[in-house]
């Protein structure tokens, strides 16, 4: 008899022993919330059914966006610069005066492209710059702007022509007219030559000084800077027209001045 129980509990052990470790697993899973054992569904037949697998998490694309093209627009204007001021120091010019750009999308940057090298642009701000003792004339600098672009709008670059002019300022030149006499008795033998600065006052002038006669008597005649009265002159009151004309310098323009000269022959 002890042999045939010995022999059934032999038997039950393997089951035994199996469902305390199946409960176990259980208790175990339920307690972590893991999917297990304990995840498993019992069925009508006694036997367990694996759980449905977690959906699974689709990855979010993120949209490409398609960027406009920048709307940026840029002319160029002329711009003058005194030579006067320019001989002593650097002139700059606000980029307002020289660049007009519109509709940019995005910070606008600067750069000169080509032109003289004693002319400059400022990247950050435009501004233009004609350094000390650029000489009088007319230049013309290529310049871009370059937007940006932000987050709708692409980046984008344009050109322009920027026309600097370093002129010089009016001579200032004055002149003014004389009476010039003579006597009848002085032009009886011979013509009678007076030097010009005795019809006319030349004041201020810059550069070379040159004297024409333009119209008026035919017996009167201007020859460099010398005025000459003709032999027998008629008495009375003769007039005629001087073109005075000052060649200018390295900081003003040439400059012209008319005046009427009256020569009176008594």
């Amino acid at each position: 008899m002890k042999k045939i129980v010995k022999r059934i509990l032999g038997s039950l052990l393997p089951l035994v022993l199996a469902f305390v470790f199946v409960a176990g697993t259980f208790e175990v899973c339920e307690m972590l919330g893991t999917p297990g054992v304990a995840s498993y569904v019992l069925g009508s037949d006694g036997g367990y059914t694996p759980p449905a697998p977690a959906p699974s998490k689709k990855s979010k694309k993120k949209k490409k966006v398609v960027k406009q093209e920048n709307t940026i627009t840029i002319s160029g204007n002329t711009v003058e610069v005194s030579a006067v001021k320019v001989k002593k120091k650097a002139q700059t010019i606000k980029r307002k005066y020289a660049i007009v750009v519109a509709d940019a999308k995005g910070k606008v940057t600067y750069k000169k492209k080509s032109g003289n090298k004693k002319i400059t642009v400022n990247k950050k701000n435009g501004n233009i710059t004609a350094k000390k003792g650029l000489k009088a004339g007319t230049y013309n600098v290529k310049v871009s702007a370059t937007a940006a672009g932000n987050s709708k709008f692409k980046k984008k670059t344009v050109t322009t022509i920027v026309t600097v002019k370093v002129v010089k300022p009016a001579n200032p030149m004055i002149v003014t007219a004389k009476e010039i006499t003579v006597t009848g008795a002085e032009l009886e033998s011979a013509a009678k030559t007076i030097p010009v600065s005795d019809a006319v006052t030349v004041q201020d002038a810059k550069g070379a000084v040159t004297y024409v006669k333009t119209s008026g008597d035919e017996g009167i005649s201007v020859e460099g800077d010398k005025i000459v009265i003709s032999t027998g002159l008629a008495q009375g009151t003769h007039t005629f027209e001087l073109e005075v004309t000052a060649a200018g310098d390295a900081g003003f323009e040439p400059g012209t001045k008319y005046v009427q000269i009256t020569v009176t022959v008594n």
